[in-house]
């Protein structure tokens, strides 16, 4: 998974008081999961096969620095190889991200500055995340004796915020708290309350391998939002979004599929007039196991090729 700007980094990380113990810590969302003892890696894209689905990313590279403990310690996006944002971490002794800075160069050269702080219990496990920028929100989690993220109680104070670049406006405050049901260890049910109204509903199902095999996303007045579904195989495993058609049932929207690496090998886009879009992805890989090349392609037109250079200790 990879974050494509400032905003996205925002929302992953915020939309993280809901993740499972299973699931990547905020800090770790946008960071390749990488084999061996990387010092760094740089990610471009081939710009000669670059279509108009995929032209305004391709400019940029991303850049990622480890130490030797194989933590992250900063990424970046690089245009023409000179960083316009960059994300830098610092840790604890036992290896937990205590501080997490963004720096962004807007299109007028100023500067955008950002970060969160990180602070955990006794048990290491995370119970505040601040948010140092324009809104300065946190969030507060508690967890049950078995370390279950149970309840997470998000709030944002009130704040004056540019629109479009020149009026301020207020924005009213906002409170949130996330409450997660768990049985036999695992997480059935992830509710949103907005003012004590159930906002959202997420409930889980599970295989007798104890598996994700589907989640259900309503709105209030239980109004379906989305579904997805999860498969799993002897060469890897498959991911299947459906989307409300708006006619009181759903429609697939996409379909990706991954190698047991977790490398995406297919992906097919499900248009609303029926038409698809399959993409198909192959690897070539170093001696450590880590991809140094990746190639997307539409039947046999190659739309796509990234590349890695990495570097290792």
């Amino acid at each position: 998974m990879k974050l494509k700007g400032l905003f996205f980094l925002l929302i992953l990380i915020k939309s993280s008081f809901c993740f499972s113990q299973n699931e990547k810590a905020p800090w770790k969302l946008g960071v390749p999961d990488i084999k061996g003892k990387v010092k760094s890696l740089i990610e471009a894209r081939d710009t000669s096969y670059v279509d108009s689905f995929s032209h305004s990313e391709a400019v940029y590279k991303w850049q990622y620095l480890f130490d030797e403990k194989g933590l992250c310690t900063s990424w970046s996006k690089l245009l023409h190889d000179t960083a316009i944002m960059t994300s830098t971490f610092t840790y604890s002794k036992s290896g937990k991200c205590i501080l997490l800075k963004c720096d962004r160069i807007k299109t007028d050269s100023r500067k955008e500055m950002w970060q969160a702080s990180y602070k955990y219990d006794s048990k290491d496990n995370l119970i505040k995340q601040s948010y140092i920028n324009s809104d300065r929100s946190e969030s507060i989690l508690k967890y049950n004796d078995k370390g279950d993220l149970i309840e997470d109680n998000y709030y944002r104070p009130k704040a004056k915020k540019g629109k479009d670049g020149h009026h301020l406006h207020e924005t009213p405050p906002h409170i949130s708290k996330f409450v997660n049901r768990y049985e036999n260890g695992l997480l059935i049910e992830a509710n949103e309350m907005r003012e004590d109204t159930v906002y959202s509903i997420k409930t889980y199902k599970y295989n007798s391998e104890l598996k994700l095999v589907q989640l259900i996303k309503k709105g209030h007045a239980g109004r379906l939002w989305s579904q997805e579904g999860y498969s799993y195989d002897s060469t890897g495993w498959k991911y299947t979004s459906l989307v409300n058609d708006g006619k009181g049932s759903t429609r697939i929207s996409y379909v990706m599929e991954y190698d047991k690496e977790n490398n995406p090998t297919k992906n097919i886009w499900y248009n609303k007039d029926g038409t698809t879009r399959p993409i198909t992805i192959s690897y070539k890989f170093d001696s450590a196991g880590n991809w140094v090349e990746q190639i997307s392609r539409i039947g046999e037109k190659i739309i796509g090729i990234k590349t890695r250079t990495i570097e290792y200790y």
